[in-house]
């Protein structure tokens, strides 16, 4: 996955604010892989549930906060991955890379 160019240069707040409208829009988001999650939405966090296990049956959320700093911490990297984001994100996003990554595909921020 590579960066849609005009998103590279935003501030993490900002893409916060542009994957909220895609939600509210959508109501749901996808993996890369095609892992369909439902998502709402809070002014603190995004709560989705899709897939197997845990994240299938009682869901899960991302931050504000994490998904700002996570966002912050790795549009200086030229690949965007599960592997390339590993160690540059929050603890607390650790386990969340794949709905964080497919946030950012599904609203158009990054791109194949």
């Amino acid at each position: 996955m590579k960066w849609n160019h005009k998103y590279r240069s935003m501030n993490g707040e900002d893409v916060w604010n542009i994957v909220i409208q895609f939600i509210k829009g959508s109501k749901c988001f996808q993996s890369v892989r095609g892992i369909s999650y439902e998502a709402e939405i809070s002014d603190t966090h995004i709560s989705y549930k899709g897939g197997e296990g845990k994240r299938g049956s009682k869901g899960e959320e991302i931050s504000k906060i994490d998904f700002v700093k996570a966002f912050d911490m790795i549009k200086s990297l030229d690949k965007i991955n599960t592997n390339t984001i590993r160690n540059k994100i929050p603890n607390t996003l650790y386990r969340k890379r794949t709905p964080f990554i497919g946030l950012l595909f599904s609203a158009g921020i990054i791109e194949k």
